[in-house]
């Protein structure tokens, strides 16, 4: 293909939504990326949000759905591995995502690591955050519907 074949065939993709989503409120940059959730895709939207400059950063991370047997194992592996990414804060939503609080815990330098059982104690935790300098990413798996936290945070800014 021609360049211009490879531009104009990117032109016409269309966008699935919640993936890589960029949402901005006042000075924070959400990077909504909670399409589905599983340890290659988290390592991939930690990638795209290390490129993110911001004077803090915060992961949230929810359960990864699936994994029956393995799951504290591959949860605490993902935790575990946050240690090759620079993140200031860790917020888990779920059951399984404590055991990615006990990896990140006992394997990183995070300092804050703050668990919640749902997205709306999440939700209404990160608020504070709305009108600082920061960066927030957001992945879980897509039955957790973790799209709830940015839509309701943008909702607060346009009221």
């Amino acid at each position: 293909m021609t360049p211009e074949e490879i531009r104009l065939g990117l032109l016409k993709i269309e966008k699935t939504g919640l993936r890589n989503e960029i949402i901005k409120i006042n000075s924070c940059t959400i990077l909504n990326d909670c399409y589905k959730s599983n340890p290659v895709s988290i390592k991939a939207a930690l990638e795209i949000f290390e490129l993110m400059q911001s004077g803090k950063k915060i992961v949230v991370l929810g359960d990864m759905l699936g994994y029956r047997e393995m799951s504290h194992d591959m949860h605490y592996n993902v935790g575990k591995d946050l240690a090759a990414h620079k993140i200031d804060e860790l917020v888990t939503i779920g059951q399984e995502a404590k055991y990615m609080a006990e990896g990140a815990r006992e394997n990183t330098e995070i300092k804050s690591i703050i668990e919640f059982d749902t997205k709306e104690e999440a939700t209404e935790y990160l608020k504070k955050y709305m009108k600082e300098d920061c960066s927030i990413l957001i992945k879980g798996s897509r039955f957790l519907k973790l799209e709830y936290i940015a839509t309701t945070l943008k909702d607060l800014e346009e009221n």
